[in-house]
């Protein structure tokens, strides 16, 4: 799969936190019924684009292991961060970035499934997807991955 490498950050995120891990898929996909159920995007304040992003962070280890999940939008400030919701600014850092292209999500997580066993020398700090326009059209989307590399 291509990539390249790109210098990206930083990105405030506001949106809603789930602990989870790949090894239980149900509970990520409820997470983002919850976000579109909740109409999440339409009660975050001062955003800066049109674009959902999906957050991970707060890596107990490699991706086996349990992460912080953040379901949100990039905004211009977190200085007012609505109730049930939380802030995490995206760190500058160097990415791997990689288009997930076809139908969605099953797209990414093939993304995903590529860098799990890529080889990639990952930073395990934060990661991020960015779901713009593009990323709707459920048979032939398009979305970002970024992977922090070491």
């Amino acid at each position: 799969m291509d990539y390249e490498v790109v210098w990206r950050g930083p990105i405030p995120v506001i949106g809603i936190g789930l602990d989870v891990s790949n090894s239980r898929p149900a509970e990520i996909g409820a997470h983002w019924q919850r976000f579109w159920a909740e109409g999440v995007p339409g009660r975050i304040p001062n955003k800066a684009r049109e674009e959902v992003v999906s957050v991970y962070t707060a890596y107990r280890g490699d991706h086996t292991q349990p992460y912080r999940l953040i379901a949100g939008c990039p905004v211009t400030t977190v200085d007012e961060v609505p109730e049930g919701m939380e802030a995490h600014t995206v760190p500058a850092a160097r990415y791997a970035r990689i288009v997930a292209r076809g139908p969605m999500p099953g797209a990414v997580v093939a993304v995903w499934q590529w860098v799990w066993a890529s080889g990639l020398e990952r930073a395990y700090t934060t990661d991020f997807d960015l779901y713009g326009p593009a990323a709707l059209d459920p048979m032939a989307g398009e979305a970002e991955v970024f992977v922090a590399l070491v």
